[in-house]
């Protein structure tokens, strides 16, 4: 006898929707400088540095928060995922930050 059917909580579009999300806020904070450098400038205050190849790196727990992808996504998912589950509206913005990094792959597979 086959095990119940558990209930999807999202389908397989919000999955997408929400992963992708994850991909670009974690891409912004952790590699891109963003607009007047604010998010470079975020990660020194935080005591990343970047190397001469341009690599972040860090010895302080905030540093390397700021400048680990892998660590950084894992916040990233859990601030997604309350936003989406109990902010009004922000399926908006989250959609926005889904098609900005969807845009973004395409860039590069294309490059």
């Amino acid at each position: 006898m086959a095990a119940p059917k558990k209930e999807v909580l999202v389908d397989l579009l919000t999955l997408l929707v929400l992963s992708a999300a994850v991909w670009r806020l974690t891409h912004l904070l952790t590699i891109e400088d963003g607009p007047a450098a604010v998010f470079a400038r975020m990660r020194i205050a935080l005591g990343a540095h970047q190397d001469i190849a341009g690599n972040w790196y860090s010895d302080t727990f905030f540093g390397k928060l700021a400048s680990c992808f892998w660590c950084m996504s894992v916040w990233a998912s859990g601030i997604i995922l309350v936003a989406y589950y109990y902010v009004p509206g922000a399926w908006y913005v989250l959609l926005t930050l889904a098609l900005s990094g969807l845009a973004g792959l395409a860039y590069k597979a294309t490059k």
